[in-house]
């Protein structure tokens, strides 16, 4: 059975991780771009991973335009858990 998480815990699971040596994430980063707080496309990918683990979820971000930022993938994630339907492999 898939975990389902509220926003407040996947917010802190994304915070509780160091996603890349030195770079700590908190509530200032939530609306910057990945760029602007130190991750590339491989952390990306390396976070959505993690994501997946932990609640037993596929995410596909390739066909999501706006994800240029961490609140982005919270709410794609929370998405995801409110309508499985829109879970897509790719």
């Amino acid at each position: 059975m898939t975990k389902q998480m509220t926003r407040e815990e996947v917010t802190e699971f994304l915070f509780s991780k160091e996603w890349v040596p030195g770079v700590t994430l908190d509530e200032s980063s939530l609306d910057k771009t990945f760029s602007e707080v130190g991750l590339d496309s491989l952390d990306l990918l390396n976070v959505i991973v993690e994501f997946e683990d932990e609640l037993e979820i596929d995410i596909d971000i390739n066909g999501e335009e706006n994800i240029s930022t961490l609140n982005n993938v919270i709410d794609l994630i929370l998405r995801i858990q409110a309508d499985p339907k829109i879970q897509q492999v790719g």
